[in-house]
């Protein structure tokens, strides 16, 4: 298990986070995003890591563990604010040093 402040995450649920964060810087315009549809969509990371806009699907595997639906709400509700602790460092801390 890993921690992250008080919370605890199981390396399942570490990795899902670190993909999705992943997924997230990878998928950020590296132009200016018009919202005008003539101009296509804006290049990414992603574009040149995968050759396309990224859009994860993170594979489901079978554990043969019980979980009840509880459980996956108060799981979920862990992630994201996991991804919005992410976000907010990130754009306090990284985007506002930006040169």
């Amino acid at each position: 298990k890993k921690s992250i402040r008080i919370r605890c995450l199981t390396r399942c649920e570490l990795e899902t986070t670190i993909h999705e964060i992943e997924a997230c810087i990878n998928s950020r315009p590296l132009t200016f995003a018009s919202g005008e549809i003539e101009h296509g969509n804006p290049l990414t990371p992603a574009h040149f890591l995968i050759g396309r806009p990224s859009l994860v699907q993170i594979p489901i595997e079978e554990t043969g563990i019980a979980i009840t639906g509880q459980d996956l709400r108060e799981r979920e509700v862990n992630r994201l604010a996991i991804l919005d602790t992410f976000w907010s460092k990130w754009t306090n801390n990284y985007i506002l040093n930006l040169p």
